[in-house]
């Protein structure tokens, strides 16, 4: 699923609004930074309310 972004633009935003651990947002970036030479930057919002989740999660 996260190859299925795709975007010729320099600088992204990205709204995850139940990231769980993120594993589907870095597959986006990962695509994204991959297909995309044009790329200068990324912002992502992620957001999780799940309290058995949030332990499992790191602040980057």
């Amino acid at each position: 699923m996260g190859n299925m972004a795709k975007s010729d633009k320099s600088h992204i935003s990205i709204l995850d609004p139940g990231c769980g651990t993120a594993i589907l947002s870095c597959a986006i970036i990962e695509s994204l930074v991959g297909s995309n030479s044009n790329l200068k930057s990324i912002s992502l919002d992620s957001y999780e309310i799940d309290n058995d989740i949030l332990p499992l999660q790191q602040v980057f």
